[in-house]
């Protein structure tokens, strides 16, 4: 974004003469190209670096150049090199000029993907999942076309994203307990995501982005893209058949003891995310009458949901007397839908946390272990973090657990 405010920046304006291109302008626009690269395709660099117990043991630090790094990369070696100033496109990078407000972006995006994340923690995308693949699952061909429409319709609804981190769980389980290929599957569900979800504003961030910046309302974006959006899903449907319908055999073994109910680990947030998440999309469409910005109106809802979700999170894990009256215990392990419910939960199976890798060389040297104490303020900060973690964990599990699948990655 701030290599978009340093070339608007030379943009002329009531007939000026467009400024002569200077050195900074080919830097930016190299940086905004290589930054680019590697949001596509991110590096991995690793770097040697030599122990601080023995000089001869040496450590091999992983950098990964990603959408997450590579931005703000590429802010400091363009504030190093004078190529940009801070107060005028750093700070207009993020509050934003010539109508694209970054900062309204990210609120709207984190507001619907908490209430969409939400929605996918209690279990009820999974629910309407496991009770499509119950119920057309005999027919494989048919259950292609169930999974297809089914992807459209929640892309419509929350965005790309959610879509395909709900159902690619479930068509892997799906695959492996019945031993059909997933392949046309994940394909039907990677086509319909991302097509289907040009059509609200909320879809996805390049509708944002392109909304925002020719002053497109929610209505009117949906009216310009309502025949795209058909014309490409129907597409979509009609080379699925003749691509994908081959390799799927008609009928299919499918295990009918499997209950969709059980997936549906938190039927109260289930209920009030659903109900939200519709208010939502009809508050949008009516502040389009009357000019209200759309992060105005999807902030609150994430509010109220993440309210929800602590103040339930919160009663499921009140301590109760225990039945001499002497000892006191948590409800949670008696809460459906709270305790220990990860394991029932399929979008966890594409969970990662780590981001930095560390590989320690062999060395014929004997161990040293370092006996040095770490400095008291860094011990006493990691313990605090720790503390505030393991609270947020037993008396917060939902929101805590949501929190910590927000994208995070598309800030930068």
């Amino acid at each position: 974004m701030d290599a978009l405010s340093a070339a608007r920046a030379i943009v002329p304006k009531d007939g000026d003469k467009l400024p002569s291109l200077s050195w900074r302008s080919w830097l930016v626009l190299a940086l905004f190209i290589v930054v680019s690269v590697f949001v596509i395709r991110p590096l991995h660099i690793p770097i040697p670096l030599p122990t601080h117990i023995w000089p001869t043991r040496w450590k091999t630090v992983r950098i990964h150049m990603d959408m997450k790094l590579a931005p703000w990369t590429a802010i400091l070696v363009l504030l190093a090199s004078t190529a940009i100033k801070f107060r005028q496109e750093v700070v207009r990078g993020f509050v934003g000029s010539d109508g694209i407000e970054p900062y309204a972006i990210v609120i709207l995006i984190f507001a619907l993907a908490y209430i969409c994340i939400s929605l996918d923690q209690s279990g009820l995308l999974s629910y309407i999942a496991m009770h499509v693949t119950k119920r057309w699952g005999r027919n494989g061909r048919q259950l292609l076309l169930c999974f297809y429409t089914l992807s459209t319709v929640m892309a419509v609804l929350t965005s790309n994203d959610v879509v395909v981190l709900c159902l690619t769980p479930i068509i892997c389980i799906f695959s492996d307990t019945t031993g059909v290929d997933a392949e046309p599957f994940l394909v039907a569900m990677f086509v319909s995501a991302n097509t289907a979800s040009m059509a609200l504003y909320i879809g996805n961030p390049t509708n944002i982005i392109a909304a925002q910046a020719n002053g497109i309302s929610f209505l009117l974006y949906s009216a310009w893209m309502a025949l795209p959006f058909l014309g490409a899903v129907v597409a979509g449907a009609v080379v699925l058949h003749f691509v994908c319908l081959r390799v799927i055999p008609r009928d299919i073994s499918v295990d009918m003891s499997i209950q969709p109910r059980d997936m549906l680990v938190k039927p109260r947030q289930a209920v009030f995310g659903a109900s939200l998440l519709a208010m939502c999309l009809i508050a949008l469409s009516v502040s389009s009458f009357y000019g209200v910005a759309v992060w105005i109106v999807t902030l609150p809802f994430g509010l109220v949901m993440l309210a929800i979700d602590a103040a339930i999170d919160i009663y499921q894990t009140r301590p109760v007397a225990a039945l001499d009256g002497s000892e006191k215990k948590s409800v949670v392990s008696e809460a459906p839908g709270v305790a220990d419910t990860e394991h029932r939960n399929t979008h966890l199976l594409l969970h990662t946390e780590t981001q930095l890798t560390i590989y320690v060389a062999p060395s014929t040297r004997s161990e040293h272990i370092d006996t040095r104490k770490k400095p008291k303020s860094l011990a006493k900060c990691k313990k605090v973090f720790e503390k505030i973690h393991k609270v947020g964990v037993r008396r917060l599990p939902t929101v805590t657990a949501v929190v910590q699948r927000l994208p995070y990655n598309i800030v930068p």
